[in-house]
């Protein structure tokens, strides 16, 4: 098994509680050669410091750094990793929320009621006097709350990572989401308590101090929700089955006072460029979300017309925090599919376009829409693969764990078949193709082909062109992204049989998109990082090349409304809301916990008909080509190398964190690399966040690593 290295972010003064709460990124040695020392590389910065070090020297690194004796622990190995390198530059986390912090600010509120008590309220008018008051008696309320679970969360963090050492899973997200909080409100008390505060800051600190003390109170009502959670979940499987919970549960969750959360705190934990677009993406969510269902549209299309807002309406949106949280939560809450994909669809308009310009998006030297024909695709077995067919003239089979497998005769071709429209007639695909400005006359050894987000409902790849174009120019290697069809008119398993064939297309006519695709990653983000997964297991099954690298983005990789500590935070992210999060997940499944896959094949002919229906009992014979978390291990087993790269604030980052964990107790090489600071998505915010320019330079190191190291394998 290849040695697994995590990278640490510890705040001084550094003690070994404070390094088992940090919040991790893993990277795994055949990557970053950085990585492959096993010794701490550490740098210090402000008061944060970053150390990459290897699992096996875990307990010895961290005798070391509570001991304080850092200095043998520097190295300048530690800046071949440029990724590295930026975290240790601007990454700065919060002092981590402990029972003693909380004590310690239910004792600063309390100060600052006597203090006010003694001089009545000094230059407050009335009104600001009531709502200074109102805010601490919230506050010692909210404090209350967390002091009665907090402990107990602190305790089971460690019991929740991936393995041994990668200190990151959703309850220690939600644990420093809180300490962005705490911190936020120590600061402004302590503004507060300064005597040399003129009048109108002091008038300023009392409405901040009103809107954080709201922002904790609802923190106390989601730590219940997380705290009851973790109190189910007895075996340590972080992601809970719903069925686990009474049936009101999730409406419970819904229905807690949440307004904060998109107010005047929005996006409190994100870095400021984040929490900039995130502000706007909520404020264009909620004035669009009252045009659209005050004036329901009358026909079909993803035009803009009726996301519209009156003027009016759109000013008051966006001039107040509090109309703007309310909005944008009875918009959300109403799990509108139709309008999740009108809105997400605004990505896609020509408009945007002056966005790209304006972040000096990249241009390639070929941007252009391929329509791949609905053809069967024949590869021919190598004779001397050994390859013989313990099944009958079906040419399928099933292994010992009930995963039904192709299993060619020897020597006999491997047909892959096109989609199918609900009517049975078999139906194309449409790629992207992109090729660097660089680009030769010589083919390229390595092809990335790539499945967009959207969350399963909406957008194509037009509005992901800005990063790739990235990866292209960067790599000198040509992009292949799939327009795959989209829910709710085509739910699962349309899309993993749209990217499937667009992947067996391009390795059976490689030499017409420049390359060779004698190295092929797979990459997707979001919904698209669940398709990777699928087309990986699917080529394993059809015993076709399989790629070098999967590589997944914020994944969603269990299709259900099952919770976790991370799901749990879909009360407050302004992407993906409990109430779209659900209608995302409900539209691409289509009905059922597992959907089987019956295909219409009664006009087709008894040849193509059989081929269709074997893959169909391919699909239906595992629910991993659906949610990857629930795989086999065989299937596990026949992966290549896997990437995962979530944000730490994402309400999927537990699907990554379980399927890393499976992924290192079979012994695969897995990279798990949480990001600090960004939401879910942001790889399309590469033009306009620092931070996710960093996540995006992070992938094109992971991508070219596995492109060296296959070079070198070969």
């Amino acid at each position: 098994m290849a040695a697994s290295t995590v990278a640490h972010n510890v705040t001084r003064p550094v003690v070994a509680s404070q390094l088992l709460l940090s919040r991790s990124c893993c990277i795994s040695s055949a990557y970053c050669p950085a990585a492959q020392c096993s010794r701490v590389l550490k740098q210090h910065t402000g008061t944060c410091s970053v150390a990459v070090i290897s699992t096996r020297n875990l307990v010895s690194v961290a005798d070391t750094v509570s001991s304080g004796n850092t200095a043998s622990l520097v190295t300048r190995r530690h800046w071949q990793c440029p990724a590295a390198r930026s975290a240790a530059r601007h990454y700065s986390a919060p002092p981590c929320v402990t029972t003693a912090a909380l004590q310690g600010l239910l004792a600063q509120v309390q100060r600052l009621q006597q203090e006010q008590r003694s001089n009545g309220g000094g230059a407050l008018s009335p009104e600001q006097r009531s709502r200074l008051a109102s805010a601490c008696h919230m506050l010692c309320a909210a404090i209350g709350s967390l002091l009665g679970t907090i402990p107990y969360l602190l305790q089971q963090c460690s019991r929740y990572d991936a393995f041994p050492g990668v200190a990151s899973n959703g309850l220690r997200s939600s644990v420093s989401i809180l300490s962005t909080c705490t911190s936020a409100l120590d600061d402004i008390i302590k503004s507060l308590l300064t005597s040399s505060n003129t009048k109108r800051a002091f008038a300023q600190a009392v409405l901040a101090l009103e809107a954080h003390s709201e922002l904790l109170r609802d923190h106390a009502q989601l730590f219940k929700v997380i705290y009851a959670v973790v109190q189910v979940d007895k075996t340590g499987n972080l992601i809970v089955d719903h069925t686990q919970f009474p049936d009101d549960f999730l409406d419970t969750a819904e229905s807690m006072e949440r307004k904060s959360f998109y107010g005047r705190c929005l996006g409190l934990h994100y870095d400021k460029e984040v929490r900039q677009v995130l502000q706007l993406i909520v404020a264009l969510q909620a004035a669009t979300g009252k045009a659209y269902f005050s004036r329901p549209p009358t026909r079909a299309g993803l035009g803009l017309l009726p996301l519209l807002p009156e003027p009016y309406t759109a000013v008051r949106i966006a001039a107040d925090p509090r109309q703007r949280a309310a909005d944008f939560l009875d918009i959300t809450s109403k799990c509108n599919v139709d309008f999740v994909k009108r809105f997400w669809h605004l990505a896609e308009m020509k408009i945007m376009e002056l966005g790209r310009v304006v972040g000096r998006v990249p241009k390639c030297k070929m941007n252009k829409l391929l329509h791949l024909p609905p053809e069967l695709i024949t590869f021919q077995q190598e004779t001397n693969s050994g390859t013989e067919s313990s099944a009958s003239e079906g040419g399928s089979a099933a292994s010992t764990d009930g995963v039904f497998r192709l299993t060619p005769q020897h020597g006999a071709p491997i047909v892959v078949p096109p989609p199918l429209s609900a009517d049975g007639k078999p139906q194309g695909v449409t790629v992207r193709h992109l090729v660097p400005k660089s680009a030769s006359s010589e083919p390229s050894k390595a092809v990335i082909i790539h499945f967009h987000g959207g969350g399963f409902l909406a957008q194509t790849s037009q509005s992901h062109v800005s990063y790739l174009s990235h990866w292209a120019n960067q790599l000198n290697v040509p992009v292949v992204s799939v327009d795959y069809m989209t829910a709710p008119e085509h739910p699962y398993p349309r899309a993993v049989n749209d990217c499937f064939y667009a992947y067996a297309w391009v390795l059976r006519n490689a030499t017409s998109l420049g390359t060779t695709a004698e190295k092929v990653i797979l990459a997707g983000d979001s919904a698209g990082g669940n398709f990777v997964f699928g087309v990986a297991f699917l080529a394993a099954q059809y015993q076709l090349q399989k790629p070098c690298l999967v590589l997944g983005a914020y994944p969603a990789l269990k299709i259900s409304l099952d919770l976790s500590p991370a799901r749990c935070l879909s009360v407050m992210d302004p992407l993906l809301p409990i109430g779209t999060l659900r209608a995302c997940l409900n539209a691409y499944r289509g009905g059922g916990s597992m959907p089987e896959y019956h295909p219409n094949t009664g006009g087709l002919s008894q040849l193509q008909s059989g081929i269709h229906q074997r893959h169909a009992a391919i699909l239906n014979a595992s629910p991993a080509y659906l949610s990857p978390l629930l795989a086999s291990d065989e299937m596990l087993h026949s992966l290549p190398s896997v990437a995962l790269l979530p944000s730490s604030f994402d309400p999927l980052l537990d699907d990554s964190i379980v399927m890393a964990r499976r992924l290192h107790a079979l012994g695969k090489d897995v990279t798990l690399r949480p990001f600090d600071g960004v939401s879910h998505g942001f790889l399309n915010f590469h033009a306009v966040s620092r931070l996710a320019r960093q996540a995006t330079d992070a992938c094109i190191e992971l991508m070219d690593a596995a492109i060296k190291q296959h070079d070198q394998d070969v």
